[in-house]
């Protein structure tokens, strides 16, 4: 509480809040402005960028594909998969030219050692002439097709036309392929010709995985199973490969040579056999390109059920394609001829997708707090289904969660700082430091975090009740976890979470970390309310006493220059530097409600306070939080800075750090990174869309397209059930189509005008909002009944306005009423 010396100021404050149009001043402008300045130069200078090498995408008009006439080399000459694209359906995966194959949820290992085990990929090698003067004197080229995952080699030769295509099947999830066709030139002569050979791998050349039986024929071709060697629970694969040809002679007056290879990898023999065998018998009778068609029909239905482009900007348009397509491989096929059985249960997205996650590479393929917070939000609004695909490896490692609170006397789920097939913690410090990852609370918020941000997003009854994702029990034990973790302070009057780490690893054992106390503070009052969404007394589920704690936390607040700190006791002139978004990602992605100012100051101060060696996503908060507040200057310049240094031609790889920082740039970085490019696509959907998923609304705050782009296309965005298509212009008109209505859930659109009359979006109506600078948003009618989150910790006045300095209305003024009119003063402010 502050002490009464202070209250006449915030008092007098307030009068002139009002008097100007509840436009809250700004009580720290004379400490921000010291900085803000200097940031605002900062964000003017042109920055140099030290790039891996120089090569560069050759293709600038298809949108899609890009084309290289070199691959990236190490200094050897040897290729550098590290930049290599990779190709997966979410249950097969492989980095092109690189030496493994990953299936999802097959580790070896044990603890700390658990990585992805590792399956030689037999039927792939590049393209290569037996002659080393031929070789010398071919011409290569490279290309890679983002919208079907598609690797082409075209080597030309003096005698031949070789065209080699690389994919993972998206309708045949088991099938990996790899199609060479050969063409001879001057075909009229019966003389010349050469030798192309492939040398491959050994299906042996594995120390992951123990082979229970040795490779046998399967007509003609070959398979085998095995087991990793200590995978504990992780099962079995059996694998069935096409017997591979090493040398192809084209010769005399032959005209063309084709061969088609697939292999074939599941954790269930007779799944593995039959898209096996489906595929040979298609090759045979139909021809490969029949199987190629199939695999393109599959990627374009994923297409078409939902996408963003960006018009006017084939740079950035471009980067998001690449950016969508390996988000979305890494994740569950939308439609897979034969799925899972419902006993298996997606083992989650790491942080750099299936394509990687070795024994020597960062992670082991580990699933962390990235899938909850940076990558699921990217395809949220598009894909639902898949996320809820991916959330449910949370539902079937909630015992693990029981038992890592239990370990250390809490009450409730915590999730492990990295997670594998069982769900216990198998970060590399497990052993030495199993605390070190305990303290790391946010984990578990972000779990809960999601499991709101899906449910707000499509309210689906399903993934509240049913068995197979529990959502609503998984909130109630997460917010049973902080409300047990919540220590009162009687000096405060307030609940601190003591001993945690935050997402900035500079400081590892703090109290009151702001972001992890705000996303326990959501957890709570999200908990309440899906408590009752979910047909249960919410108050028993989720006592009172809990939700007084989630209203009182210490939230770390200097009222005088009215911005956040980051934990108790920082000093910004002592300290460290902040080694990324942390305490930034209260104003995006947690929405959290608070008056613009802050949001501001606390922009421009951690802007000074960043390390400039921090991961790839932490700009692209940046972008979203000075689009919200409106300074576009610096939401340009944190745009481009979000991809630049990140982002690998020609294949658009990106990597965690700027590669070149460091002393071994080569092995800091994790890489195929996508919590960097989620944070790019969120960037878009959430910056400059302006899109906020809330509870009992979809907001748009002033949507406009990507800097340089003259139009934003969000083609089959899906809410409650419907399925729209919104198109957001350069000259601040929206345009809203209605492909699908929800009869159960119809939508209602309403300008940010309170004078503007709502318009139902019927099945095929096409609304045009003039004027959407001002903002609007969407909802439906068909309400619950239920009483919002009240989304509160209990602040200085001013803190969470009433009506915000933005143009935008907000829900502060619902969510205040609510909190006041519900609550008893002696629970809010009882300090015993």
């Amino acid at each position: 509480m502050k002490s009464s010396r202070m209250r006449p100021i915030l008092f007098l404050v307030a009068i002139l809040a009002i008097a100007e149009g509840f436009q809250f001043p700004d009580i720290g402008d004379f400490f921000s402005n010291l900085h803000r300045e200097n940031a605002e130069k900062k964000a003017e200078e042109p920055r140099s960028r030290s790039k891996r090498g120089t090569i560069g995408d050759e293709n600038s008009a298809d949108p899609w594909e890009v084309i290289s006439s070199s691959l990236p080399t190490k200094s050897d000459k040897s290729v550098n998969t590290r930049y290599m694209p990779t190709i997966s359906n979410g249950h097969i995966a492989t980095t092109v030219y690189g030496d493994s194959i990953y299936m999802e949820g097959l580790y070896s290992g044990e603890r700390k050692q658990t990585h992805r085990a590792r399956i030689p990929p037999t039927i792939m090698a590049r393209v290569n002439l037996s002659d080393p003067e031929m070789e010398r004197q071919v011409r290569r080229k490279f290309s890679f097709d983002s919208k079907y995952g598609i690797f082409y080699e075209n080597v030309t030769t003096d005698f031949a036309v070789i065209h080699q295509k690389i994919y993972m099947h998206q309708k045949l999830i088991r099938l990996f392929v790899v199609d060479m066709y050969a063409e001879k030139r001057n075909i009229g002569s019966s003389v010349g010709g050469g030798v192309i050979q492939r040398k491959y791998r050994k299906i042996n050349e594995t120390k992951d995985i123990k082979f229970l039986t040795e490779a046998r024929s399967h007509n003609a071709n070959w398979e085998i199973k095995g087991r990793p060697g200590d995978a504990g629970l992780s099962d079995e694969v059996s694998i069935f490969w096409s017997d591979p040809v090493t040398q192809y002679a084209i010769r005399g007056t032959q005209k063309e040579y084709r061969d088609t290879m697939v292999m074939s990898i599941d954790r269930h023999e007779g799944n593995a056999r039959s898209e096996f065998d489906e595929a040979m018998l298609i090759i045979n009778t139909k021809g490969a390109d029949h199987l190629l068609k199939m695999h393109k029909d599959a990627w374009d239905a994923t297409w078409d059920e939902g996408r963003v482009e960006i018009m006017g900007n084939q740079q950035i348009n471009k980067i998001s394609n690449f950016a969508q397509y390996y988000l979305l491989s890494a994740m569950p096929a939308m439609d897979p001829k034969t799925g899972d059985q419902n006993d298996h249960i997606h083992t989650g997205t790491s942080r750099t997708g299936l394509a990687w996650g070795g024994a020597n590479d960062l992670h082991g393929g580990h699933v962390m707090w990235d899938s909850e917070i940076y990558i699921l939000p990217a395809v949220l609004l598009f894909h639902p289904v898949t996320v809820r695909e991916v959330l449910r490896f949370r539902t079937g490692t909630a015992d693990a969660a029981k038992i890592t609170a239990e370990r250390y006397g809490a009450e409730g789920y915590h999730y492990a700082w990295e997670s594998a097939l069982t769900g216990m913690d198998v970060s590399p410090n497990s052993d030495i430091c199993p605390v070190c990852s305990w303290r790391k609370y946010h984990v578990t918020g972000a779990v809960a975090w999601a499991i709101r941000q899906y449910y707000s997003a499509t309210m689906d009854d399903e993934y509240s009740k049913s068995l197979l994702y529990d959502g609503c029990d998984i909130s109630r034990e997460i917010a049973r976890f902080f409300a047990d973790r919540a220590v009162y302070d009687p000096s405060a009057g307030r609940y601190n979470l003591v001993n945690v780490t935050g997402p900035d690893e500079h400081y590892i054992n703090v109290n009151n970390n702001a972001y992890t106390m705000v996303l326990a503070s959501l957890a709570i009052h999200w908990a309440r309310y899906y408590s009752c969404i979910c047909n249960r007394n919410s108050r028993d589920e989720i006592p009172d006493d809990w939700v007084h704690k989630a209203t009182l936390f210490n939230l770390p607040f200097n009222n005088i220059q009215r911005l956040h700190y980051p934990h108790d006791g920082f000093d910004p002139e002592k300290d460290n530097k902040v080694k990324q978004a942390d305490t930034v990602m209260l104003t995006y992605p947690l929405n959290w409600n608070m008056s613009h100012d802050i949001m501001r100051n606390d922009l421009d101060f951690y802007e000074l306070l960043m390390d400039d060696d921090t991961p790839a996503m932490t700009w692209s908060w940046f972008t979203v939080g000075y689009k919200m507040v409106q300074e576009d200057l610096k939401m340009t310049s944190f745009f481009h800075r979000s991809y630049q240094d990140y982002m690998q031609d020609p294949f658009k790889i990106w990597t965690e750090y700027k590669e070149g920082v460091g002393s071994n740039p080569d092995t800091k970085s994790s890489v195929n990174f996508l919590p960097g490019m989620g944070g790019f696509m969120q960037s878009i959907i959430y910056g400059f869309a302006g899109i906020r998923v809330r509870p009992q609304m979809l907001e748009f705050h002033n949507p406009t397209p990507p800097p340089d782009s003259s139009e934003l296309r969000l083609w089959g965005l899906k809410y409650l059930g419907n399925k729209l298509n919104i198109f957001i212009e350069q000259t601040g008109s929206v345009t809203i189509e209605v492909v699908k209505e929800n009869a159960v859930r119809p939508l209602v659109l309403r300008y940010n005008d309170t004078s503007a009359m709502t318009k139902t979006l019927r099945q095929g109506a096409v609304e045009q909002i003039e004027k959407a600078q001002v903002g609007f948003y969407i909802f439906t009618e068909r309400i619950s009944g239920c009483e919002h989150p009240r989304d509160y910790i209990y602040m200085p006045w001013g803190y969470s306005p009433f009506i915000d300095a933005s143009p935008m209305l907000t829900p502060s003024l619902v969510v205040m009423n609510t909190l006041f009119s519900t609550c008893h003063e002696e629970v809010l402010f009882d300090r015993s």
